[in-house]
């Protein structure tokens, strides 16, 4: 006699429900047998929280920009001054994100960062949250071993990967979305010309000079530090003297003629 019956879920203890069908059948001298099959179980699927990134706008010597961040660290600093693409953006790169307007509470960032753009060397202590291909990442951390004041070129870092192809060292710099700190614009040509940079060739020229200069002055006030601070007996002066070089001085001296952006 065929089987006849109906499935049933049971809940069982912890998350989950069990699918089982009872069926009921006669044996050859007429006994009723019942039994049930456990077809699966199908597990209860917790509600995943959606990552939030918090963006804000800020202003410097180099134009408009905008950060963004995760919880983990920064994910963006972009120059644009097109604030609705750039927001655009940033929903595009992070779909599965709810993006959101932080202007108040990322103060303290904008500040930092404001001020990394500006002084050359700076370190905001502000954590990196690098998203890309493990290709990418790694790239990028190539760039932030570049010191300040110094350049590389595509060529010497697909060497440094192991590859005389650079087309793809290319493509990861052109990718990264964090200027200034991952320091994409310390790569030229191997002639040693300016090439391309995704926030243009201009902030690119004037972030290398900026940094030139800064390394000029540094070293041009250590010497004066050191002249000025020996006495007769050719040691250092002790005392409260003001140290010697200030940012005030360097920010004159970055001021002038300082090119406009938009």
């Amino acid at each position: 006699m065929p089987c006849a019956g109906r499935p049933r879920s049971v809940a069982p203890s912890g998350s989950g429900v069990s699918v089982v069908f009872r069926f009921e059948s006669k044996d050859r001298i007429g006994r009723i047998i019942a039994g049930l099959y456990l077809l699966g179980t199908s597990k209860k699927k917790e509600p995943k929280m959606r990552e939030i990134i918090r963006f804000a706008r800020g202003n410097g010597a180099l134009g408009d920009f905008i950060v963004a961040m995760s919880d983990k660290g920064l994910v963006a600093l972009e120059f644009s001054s097109n604030h609705s693409a750039t927001e655009d953006a940033l929903r595009v790169r992070f779909p599965e994100a709810d993006v959101i307007d932080g202007q108040e509470g990322l103060t303290d960032v904008l500040k930092k960062m404001n001020r990394a753009i500006e002084e050359p060397g700076f370190d905001p202590a502000v954590p990196l949250d690098l998203r890309g291909t493990p290709y990418e990442v790694e790239v990028w951390s190539m760039l932030r071993a570049i010191p300040v004041g110094e350049t590389t070129n595509y060529g010497a870092l697909a060497a440094k990967l192991g590859t005389r192809d650079a087309r793809d060292v290319t493509g990861a710099v052109a990718c990264n979305p964090i200027a200034v700190l991952v320091p994409c614009h310390r790569v030229i040509k191997k002639n040693g010309s300016i090439s391309g940079y995704r926030w243009g060739v201009k902030r690119k020229r004037e972030l290398l000079a900026r940094e030139r200069r800064s390394g000029a002055s540094d070293l041009s006030e250590n010497l004066h530090c050191n002249e000025a601070g020996r006495g007769s007996s050719g040691l250092i002066r002790a005392g409260n003297d003001p140290p010697c070089g200030s940012f005030a001085r360097k920010d004159r001296l970055h001021r002038r003629n300082r090119p406009t952006f938009t």
